[in-house]
């Protein structure tokens, strides 16, 4: 099938599909179970690489997935985009809940996007990916696909952005990728004088109403009957379309805002109930945009609504704030939330008076006075209290633990950069600088562990010497 490739899964694990429009120029180059590899024209005459990549799910063969793709990388001359479950993290802010993954598995990770030279896209409006769909403690999700981009194509692509499309009913979440995602559009086009009867609202009884009173008025002719449906369902089309898509981005929000916030008992019969809402409106908007595709393969059954979406129918990024987390562990989007946060925050900050919202350990008085007590003070009662000013409370026997946040933000701060765009004297300042600026004021207080100490300096090494120089040895 022309347009098409696709390699079998084994059981219920696995497989790989590459899918192309028509008259997009892809030539495959090979593939396996575990990757599909092409060229890819576009219609500018750019040539890049595209690998699918799957890796493999056994920790012990994870190495075999890499040396694929150093050998992969060995074909590439052109920029390259590698896509999509690599089924493994970068770090451990990558992962909530469950056991921590080796260091070793995140350091090879890491070491390999280093060596073949690529940039990790970041979503724009979610992190984790994937979820076991469990109850309770048992719930882990984690951050396990994404699109990796060479770094010659971070400008010869200013506008590209990638994003989450929220899922009804797998464990794994979509994510896409846009090359202008954040380039100025033209929107001339009126909606609301647009006319198309959709099938999609065939049991709306808003409908039916409105068509059965025109349809029922005999002084008019047919004509003037269509005319007069036309007049009528077009703009009430366009606000039911207006209303169905807030929908679906109201679920796909409040998704978002379960995995990405902490774990709760009921985490996941929300999310199963929010999924659940959210695969009747993807169907609903799917016969909206079938009327509109009007395409073969559509109507034999293929789901891909996006696509069909584009079928159918930034700006260089700069410093800017796609999202930010409120006290309450909620991500916000939209940017009057946003605003409000940041003014609330700083407004707290610097306020000379008491905050009677402001947090305090009231853990040393009883259970049954405690509400009397924070109601009389105006206080928030704060069931834990684990840390302060950045800083762990209380410091344990295992010291490593108290330690962890500290390593995450270093190790984010890290793959936050890339390396092969600084010259050394920039990395000599980003490490002095920046890196051993996040632990100057924690370890000014309490003595680190030796294994914390080490660590950051491992992970200070790997950004000095980076992928090329990885056998040599010395300190920052």
């Amino acid at each position: 099938m022309e347009g098409f490739l696709a390699v079998s899964a084994e059981g219920k694990s696995g497989g790989l599909a590459l899918l192309w429009r028509e008259g997009m120029k892809v030539m495959i180059q090979n593939y396996s179970k575990y990757h599909i590899d092409s060229l890819v024209c576009l219609d500018d005459g750019m040539r890049l690489h595209f690998t699918g990549f799957y890796g493999q799910a056994d920790p012990n063969n994870r190495n075999l997935s890499w040396d694929m793709l150093r050998r992969v990388k060995g074909t590439v001359n052109e920029g390259w985009i590698v896509a999509v479950d690599f089924n493994a993290i970068l770090n451990n802010a990558e992962k909530e809940g469950g056991r921590r993954k080796p260091r070793s598995s995140m350091e090879d990770f890491c070491k390999l996007i280093e060596e073949l030279a690529l940039v990790d896209v970041k979503t724009t409006n979610g992190w984790f990916t994937w979820t076991n769909n469990r109850e309770g403690p048992d719930l882990v999700k984690e951050r396990l696909d994404r699109f990796l981009i060479s770094e010659n194509l971070v400008g010869n692509m200013p506008f590209l952005t990638t994003k989450i499309v929220r899922q009804s009913k797998s464990d794994h979440e979509v994510i896409i990728m846009d090359t202008l995602g954040s380039n100025p559009r033209d929107y001339n086009i009126n909606p609301r004088t647009w006319f198309r009867y959709d099938a999609c609202w065939n049991k709306e009884a808003d409908a039916r109403d409105i068509i059965t009173s025109i349809w029922s008025k005999s002084e008019s002719n047919l004509l003037d009957k269509l005319e007069l449906i036309r007049k009528e369902l077009g703009p009430w089309q366009h606000q039911r379309y207006k209303r169905l898509k807030k929908k679906i981005s109201v679920l796909e929000k409040n998704i978002s805002d379960i995995l990405d916030g902490s774990n709760r008992e009921n985490t996941s019969g929300l999310l199963k109930s929010a999924r659940s809402k959210l695969g009747y409106l993807y169907d609903v908007e799917e016969r909206y945009w079938a009327v509109r595709a009007r395409t073969k393969w559509l109507r034999e059954g293929d789901r891909n609504t996006r696509y069909f979406h584009v079928r159918a129918s930034g700006r260089r990024k700069k410093n800017n704030i796609d999202k930010l987390q409120d006290v309450h562990g909620i991500w916000h989007y939209e940017d009057t939330d946003i605003c409000d946060i940041a003014w609330n925050y700083f407004h707290d900050l610097f306020k000379s008076t008491i905050n009677p919202n402001d947090n305090f350990d009231l853990s040393f008085i009883p259970a049954s006075q405690r509400m009397n007590t924070s109601s009389l003070l105006k206080m928030r009662v704060v069931v834990k209290l684990d840390g302060y000013l950045g800083l762990p409370i209380p410091v344990g026997k295992k010291k490593s633990g108290a330690f962890k946040d500290i390593l995450d933000r270093t190790a984010n701060r890290i793959n936050s950069w890339s390396k092969r765009l600084l010259s050394n004297g920039g990395k000599e300042i980003f490490v002095k600088s920046v890196l051993q600026s996040i632990s100057t004021y924690a370890f000014s207080v309490f003595l680190a562990a030796k294994g914390v100490l080490e660590e950051l300096q491992a992970m200070m090494r790997r950004f000095w010497w980076g992928a090329v120089n990885r056998t040599v040895a010395g300190t920052c």
